[in-house]
């Protein structure tokens, strides 16, 4: 008797202790996940089922998202991503499943230096949790990936204007960061092409190359405001001032004179015209209408009959200008109020030639060979008088004019020509070439 009452109370002892044999055998698993949740980690995970562990070989493992993790076999798996996780096991009928959360290292952040336009280099300084990773420790790529060109390091050049995203990645850390890129601004220009010049548009990056004028004769020496160019052309036999559209189309026939028309510059509203006329037999300069009505001299009483007048450019107020003049003795720069008397800016001894206001009215650039070694581009500071040299070519440079965001653009003359530069005043050191073809180019306007 004694037997069959040992084993009643064995079997209840085995019930109150969660003998397996005797487990419903679709009871929920619980899941426990030991080791560190830390991307990279390899964890193991327990299955119980109502408090007694299921052995390994009989449960099988799964992953939400499924790349996530990696199965290593038996009860071991491996962390592949940060973020939100669910493991989920199953061992026979039985089911369950546990939702974590995994860390990882911070994603790598993108700082952008440089001017965010088309064909500009910029620097890419990547961090990851505020640590500045090493040039080139990140691999950089684009989207579209077109849009850009990796130049090693932390350097890329932007390739296409618009929306773009810049990527870096470093291993399986990895970051963006969208960016606007900009057309950069554009100028017109001359430039000889099969022996004839005439008018071209450009931007700075040498893109958007454009042909505005084909005439037979030669056109240069482009002025732009209010949607249109004036310049000079010999379509008539001597040099007159014509305009056409910024866009391009049919030339409209400004003065009609037996003199030669040069130079001209446009207000930055259009309304009126400062340009040199030889009616008076050296070139003197002369005002009229945005139209080239009206034409008269500026200053008639000005300098000796042998001065010569060159190269008007106007304030962004159109209050007054600067212009060259030998009436000192040498070539020299001179502002003028219209009625006013010229006024002298920069010369004694030194060619100083080829004025132009910044847009912002506070400097002056203009061409000289003061330093000696040539002529060079430099900026004349209006508010205390200090003059800072630019450049520094080997060749030969002048005509400088600006853009309305305050980059300088000019002309460098070399043996096959003229070749358009240009440079952030802030930054002279750093010259860039617009690509604009073979031919001379010259006499660069901006386009306000």
């Amino acid at each position: 008797m004694r037997y069959p009452l040992h084993a009643a109370i064995l079997a209840l002892l085995a019930a109150a202790c969660g003998d397996p044999g005797t487990h419903p055998p679709d009871a929920p698993l619980t899941l426990e996940l030991q080791g560190t949740l830390a991307r990279d980690s390899v964890v193991r995970v327990r299955a119980l089922r109502t408090g007694t562990v299921v052995p390994a070989a009989q449960v099988t493992l799964a992953a939400t998202p499924a790349d996530a993790v990696q199965l290593l076999g038996g009860d071991s798996l491996r962390l592949l991503k940060g973020g939100t996780l669910t493991v989920s096991a199953t061992a026979g009928a039985s089911r369950g499943s546990r939702t974590v959360e995994v860390t990882a290292p911070p994603s790598l952040a993108l700082e952008v230096m440089g001017r965010i336009e088309r064909g500009a280099v910029v620097r890419v300084a990547v961090t990851q949790g505020g640590v500045a990773l090493a040039p080139g420790a990140a691999t950089l790529a684009f989207t579209p990936a077109d849009a850009g060109q990796a130049l090693g390091g932390d350097s890329v050049r932007l390739l296409r204007a618009g929306p773009l995203t810049l990527r870096a990645t470093r291993g399986r850390d990895e970051g963006a960061r969208d960016l606007t890129v900009a057309v950069p601004p554009s100028i017109v220009f001359d430039r000889v092409v099969d022996g004839n010049r005439d008018l071209w548009r450009v931007a700075l990056d040498g893109g958007d190359l454009a042909r505005l004028t084909d005439d037979a004769s030669d056109d240069s020496d482009p002025t732009v405001a209010a949607g249109r160019i004036v310049f000079v052309s010999l379509r008539a036999g001597n040099a007159e001032l014509y305009e056409i559209p910024l866009a391009g189309g049919p030339a409209t026939r400004l003065t009609r004179t037996g003199a030669s028309e040069a130079m001209p510059a446009l207000t930055p509203d259009g309304q009126r015209l400062a340009y040199t006329s030889t009616a008076s037999g050296l070139p003197k300069l002369w005002l009229a209408a945005g139209d080239g009505s009206g034409g008269a001299p500026a200053a008639p009483t000005f300098g000796t009959g042998f001065a010569l007048d060159a190269s008007p450019s106007w304030a962004p107020d159109a209050s007054r200008l600067a212009f060259t003049s030998t009436a000192g003795g040498s070539a020299d720069v001179y502002s003028f109020a219209p009625s006013g008397t010229p006024v002298l800016l920069a010369g004694g001894g030194s060619a100083d030639v080829d004025p132009a206001f910044s847009p912002d009215g506070r400097f002056l650039a203009f061409a000289s060979d003061r330093a000696g070694g040539g002529t060079r581009i430099h900026l004349l500071s209006l508010s205390n008088g200090t003059i800072t040299r630019l450049t520094a070519s080997a060749a030969a440079e002048g005509q400088p004019a600006w853009t309305p965001d305050g980059r300088l653009v000019y002309t460098e003359f070399g043996a096959a020509g003229g070749q358009l530069r240009w440079i952030d005043p802030a930054f002279p050191a750093i010259v860039h070439t617009i690509v604009t073809g073979a031919g001379s180019a010259r006499n660069p306007a901006g386009i306000p």
